[in-house]
């Protein structure tokens, strides 16, 4: 049997990578503060994140973190283009002036769904 070369497939698999078979993007925010008092309501911090971000999909930590993960459309975003969206809130935004100005933006480095 003659031997065949697979130039075809999934990337390779590494322990400890995310990879994405399509056009998605990982990302994790740190918003900057607690966002548990900013879910409750209309035009709050989470809704205003959620709102310039547009993800595909997400998950906010119940906890005083402000952390969040999404899953964008990986076409046209960015780390950097994603925190300067969010960053655009500026430091009152919402009923509750929540200060999204120091809000940061790093692509994910795992993903784990429970």
């Amino acid at each position: 049997m003659a031997s065949v070369t697979r130039v075809n497939g999934i990337p390779p698999v590494n322990a400890g990578n995310t990879v994405s078979t399509s056009q998605i993007a990982l990302f994790v925010i740190d918003a900057g503060g607690d966002l548990r008092t900013e879910d409750d309501a209309a035009n709050e911090a989470c809704e205003l994140i959620l709102s310039v971000v547009q993800p595909l999909a997400y998950c906010f930590v119940n906890d005083n973190s402000g952390q969040l993960s999404v899953v964008c459309d990986g076409h046209s975003v960015t780390a950097a283009s994603l925190q300067g969206r969010i960053r655009e809130l500026g430091a009152t935004a919402g009923p509750n002036d929540y200060d999204a100005s120091g809000a940061t933006v790093t692509a994910a480095t795992t993903f784990v769904v429970a």
